[in-house]
């Protein structure tokens, strides 16, 4: 039982740290309004999706250690949204580097 909770505590911690770093580039362009979504180039678009992923994730994560509804179905939510969150953050920084933004 300990286990699987020192796991989400990392989860929380490691997506706590890669939400600051992924939204640093863009600054906090989004901040102003939901407007400022359709300024945006492609980029800024899916980093706005990656950033909704990383505070699905911390939510998620949160509530799994508050011991809130079921246990293990916020564990495995967690896990699956920490995982598609840096799988995108990854695929996204190499697709940056390989194709820079003009």
């Amino acid at each position: 039982m300990e286990e699987p909770r020192k796991d989400a505590r990392w989860i929380l911690i490691v997506s706590i740290i890669m939400l600051i770093v992924s939204v640093f580039p863009f600054g906090f362009i989004l901040y102003p309004s939901i407007l400022s979504l359709y300024n945006l180039d492609i980029w800024g678009q899916i980093a706005y999706v990656i950033f909704s992923f990383f505070v699905a994730s911390i939510t998620s994560t949160t509530l799994y250690l508050a011991d809130f509804w079921k246990r293990e179905m916020m564990y495995k939510l967690s896990v699956l949204l920490f995982t598609i969150s840096m799988v995108l953050f990854l695929v996204t920084v190499n697709l940056r580097w390989l194709f820079p933004p003009i």
